[in-house]
């Protein structure tokens, strides 16, 4: 069988990986010169989002057979509003390097496998269709989905980031809220090292000409004076793709919309889509079935990303005042409870009502 995959991301290294444990070796298309990218970013797999898996990092290796290394456990998040902060500490999840490092997921993944990556390699879709059995689509883009008329935005919004330099805790990330600056966005700043951190604001409803005033309004207000060493500039864009296999084409992770539309980084799902994609090739069997699961995931989050839409700063005040009631932070961030579950039902009773 002659499978062609595009993109050396999370996605297409994880179904190539789990293509190569079954006898087949893929065609890898990348359009970059390397796994991974040029810019050195960090994202976060947070346990609270995944729920009711315990450990997802334990998870993606026993359930998936894919093996990946965190830089550091996350172990303490700070959030700041308007007006409040608060804290939560405990086992919350990992940190995790994206870009061209060799700690970085896709560096780890790439290390794993045998076959050999076609860098530097634009492949169309078109062109690629009459010579192989399938192909997965892993482009972390969803213009194909577009093209093919089978996407709907759910949030789109500039991200800003830089690789700064100072004195950091290595297992904690820092985040804020702030609508005169963020809009429905936010900021973060996650580690490297003790000494190297990932300061990214993502801002919505503003044009790319804007995005340096909206950064240096964030940066004077939260007196924030970190030396900036390396800067980015991204679209991102999450929404909802309504088939994700069509014919002999599989669209996975963010290509597929499958980035969780609340913090967006999507490692997690984007793993699992590869592996799902590799599984229905190897059985013949049907890959929508395989991912239904996260589908469902998608939707408790795109209903969660729509009531943070509405909030105004002073809801965010009143949410950090509830992670400040130690019973309340204990249940959302040291159990197990499923709280997109939980508010998905929620939000859809009160809908019922409306």
């Amino acid at each position: 069988m002659r499978v062609a995959i595009i993109g050396a991301g999370l996605a297409g290294l994880s179904c190539a990986l789990t293509l190569e444990k079954h006898g087949i070796i893929p065609d890898i298309y990348e359009q970059f010169d390397r796994c991974g990218g040029r810019v050195p970013f960090i994202i976060c797999l947070l346990q609270l989002i995944h729920r009711p898996v315990p450990d997802p990092l334990v998870d993606l290796n026993i359930n998936y057979g894919i093996n990946i290394r965190p830089i550091n456990p996350l172990k303490k998040i700070i959030r700041f509003s308007p007006n409040k902060m608060a804290r939560s500490e405990g086992q919350l999840g990992y940190i995790f390097e994206m870009g061209p490092s060799s700690r970085s997921i896709t560096s780890q993944l790439c290390e794993q496998l045998s076959a050999r990556i076609k860098f530097n390699t634009v492949a169309g879709l078109n062109q690629l269709l009459p010579d192989y059995d399938r192909v997965v689509v892993a482009t972390g883009s969803p213009n194909l989905a577009k093209e093919l008329g089978l996407w709907t935005d759910v949030f789109r919004c500039w991200v800003r980031g830089a690789v700064v330099e100072g004195d950091f805790d290595p297992s904690a990330w820092v985040i804020w809220f702030n609508k005169t600056y963020f809009n429905n966005g936010y900021a973060y700043l996650a580690p490297f090292s003790s000494k190297k951190a990932s300061l990214v604001t993502i801002i919505s409803d503003v044009l790319e000409k804007d995005l340096e005033t909206h950064w240096q309004m964030f940066l004077d207000t939260e007196k924030i004076e970190y030396r900036e060493k390396e800067s980015f500039i991204l679209e991102h864009i999450s929404g909802v793709c309504h088939q994700k296999e069509i014919g002999k084409t599989i669209l996975t992770g963010n290509s597929a919309a499958l980035m969780e539309a609340v913090f967006g980084f999507g490692l997690y799902n984007a793993v699992i889509s590869g592996v799902m994609a590799a599984q229905a090739i190897i059985e013949n069997t049907s890959y929508e079935e395989k991912i239904a699961f996260l589908n469902k995931k998608l939707h408790q989050s795109i209903l969660l990303r729509r009531r943070l839409n509405a909030f105004k700063d002073r809801n965010y005040d009143q949410l950090l005042e509830v992670f400040n009631i130690p019973p309340l932070n204990h249940l959302i961030y040291n159990t197990n409870l499923d709280i997109l579950k939980h508010h998905a039902i929620f939000s859809e009773l009160i809908s019922d009502k409306l």
